[in-house]
């Protein structure tokens, strides 16, 4: 099997978003140092989850021949996780909460079995049912933007170049996040998986996808090997 070469330049960008991520969960309430975390972590690691996406599957044809094998790998990578993590925070939460409730004399955990397993399916923060795992909401989230973003991939892959798909997918992230933004406003319901989350913060990882198709990774870490603090950012990413 042939050796794969990591990208120094975006282990850095998602080392950075990892220990901001670290720092907006560390830092809750801490007033103006909190807001500023949380103005960049989300979109910064969507944005590195732009830079490394790959819409490819093996022994794929036409532009959706390998359609259903995409979506296949994505549940694999994301879905499953969730899933198989999810249980385990119910069974901790369940086992801790009636404990608790014991002690203070509530009789049970605020939320039930299947309160829980509710809120797991639907997969959005927004709803009460998930807050005993609200903190990955991301991944259902990512699974839908990772799925729109490969339906877009192959959507455009007639276009004459890869620059003029990068510009075409950066206007279409902006429309679906104005989208976003106005089922948001218009209608109170939150929907399954994070999808409103996925339209409104899809041009991050549009932005990340799209500098991939115009500068190739490889050519991104040269370009950044001249950045003078490369070093520190790289021990500062490896830490991570």
């Amino acid at each position: 099997m042939p050796q794969t070469t990591r990208i120094e330049a975006i282990d850095i960008i998602k080392g950075l978003a990892i220990i901001a991520v670290v720092l907006g969960h560390v830092l809750v309430d801490r007033g103006f140092l909190n807001a500023w975390v949380y103005s960049f972590q989300v979109p910064l690691f969507f944005f590195a989850s732009g830079l490394v996406f790959s819409a490819k599957v093996p022994g794929e044809g036409s532009a959706f021949s390998g359609f259903g094998a995409f979506v296949a790998k994505k549940l694999r990578q994301l879905i499953v996780p969730y899933g198989v993590f999810g249980v385990i925070a119910i069974v901790i939460y369940l086992v801790m909460g009636a404990l608790a409730a014991s002690i203070l004399g509530r009789g049970a955990a605020d939320l039930t079995v299947a309160d829980c397993l509710f809120g797991l399916l639907y997969g959005n923060a927004a709803l009460s049912q998930l807050s005993f795992y609200r903190p990955l909401w991301f991944l259902p989230c990512l699974f839908m933007m990772e799925l729109l973003a490969g339906i877009l991939v192959r959507l455009l892959r007639g276009l004459p170049s890869q620059a003029a798909c990068a510009g075409v997918l950066v206007t279409v992230s902006a429309a679906m996040s104005g989208a976003g933004f106005a089922y948001k406003a218009l209608v109170d319901m939150p929907l399954p998986w994070g999808t409103e989350g996925a339209f409104i913060l899809f041009p991050f990882f549009a932005l990340g996808l799209a500098l991939r198709m115009v500068v190739p990774p490889a050519e991104l870490n040269d370009r950044l090997a001249a950045t003078p603090k490369r070093r520190d950012m790289s021990a500062a990413a490896g830490a991570a």
